[in-house]
């Protein structure tokens, strides 16, 4: 049985997706590896990654902007090998130039990353946002017209479920939304929370940092938690560091999705 597909705003891709924080080195293990990662995967071997991943089914990259283009120049190299390429959901801050760098490179769609509608609130001293209306998301869900005026679908995230349900509320015209899902709150607020907001929400939303950051949490556990958490429709996206990775994910998923029926 293939990974299973989706939809979100017209694209066609695996619902199981292949981040890309061990390719740019946000390891969330130690600076050490943060610095192995960024020395050890040039172009060339995110390529190899990225053809298992597509040899698998794994047809979707979700990964930002950066000015030294290690995403883009891996995607031709993986193209050059195979003739195909992932599709690229890009994701970025809100700067005109970013994404027409994107845009030039061959991104599918984009969406404003976590930090950016996360930064735009107050915290208390317990680290919960302050919703006194005193944020200015308003002016950041202006950028995703900008999005849009581009040719790409457009999207937003938090990682918190509860700014991600303010957004549902607010009732910001976007394709798809993005948040945290995983039981050790690892820049996710609480799973049964999350659970709860992402089934309320009315367009598909992708799930990133399912497995804790890096290996904090087995890929079965975590995808298993995932994929029993969010519609049908929805995706994950899980960071690869190797080959193996890409084939133990996708099999994972295949079964999980499976025996959910969902």
């Amino acid at each position: 049985m293939p990974v299973p597909v989706t939809e979100i705003a017209g694209l066609k891709i695996s619902r199981l997706i292949c981040g890309s924080n061990p390719f740019l080195g946000y390891s969330y293990r130690s600076k050490g590896h943060n610095a192995w990662q960024k020395r050890h995967f040039t172009p060339e071997r995110i390529a190899g990654v990225l053809e298992k991943c597509l040899e698998v089914g794994i047809t979707a990259l979700l990964a930002n902007y950066e000015e030294a283009r290690v995403i883009p120049r891996a995607l031709e190299e993986v193209e050059r090998r195979c003739g195909r390429r992932p599709t690229w959901i890009a994701y970025l801050g809100p700067d005109a130039e970013s994404l027409k760098s994107v845009v030039n490179d061959g991104a599918a769609a984009c969406y404003l990353h976590c930090g950016a509608a996360d930064s735009r609130f107050t915290y208390n001293s317990g680290g919960r946002p302050l919703f006194d209306g005193s944020d200015t998301m308003d002016e950041l869900a202006e950028f995703v017209g900008v999005i849009r005026d581009h040719g790409l679908p457009a999207g937003m995230g938090s990682h918190r479920w509860s700014i991600l349900k303010l957004m549902q509320d607010r009732g910001y015209d976007v394709d798809f939304m993005v948040t945290s899902l995983n039981f050790l709150r690892v820049h996710c607020d609480e799973y049964a929370g999350a659970v709860r907001t992402i089934n309320t929400i009315d367009r598909p939303v992708i799930v990133i940092k399912t497995l804790g950051g890096s290996a904090k949490i087995s890929p079965d556990d975590g995808l298993t938690c995932a994929f029993s958490g969010i519609k049908p429709g929805d995706a994950v996206a899980v960071g690869m560091e190797h080959e193996e990775a890409a084939e133990e994910n996708a099999r994972l998923t295949e079964q999980i999705i499976g025996c959910l029926k969902r």
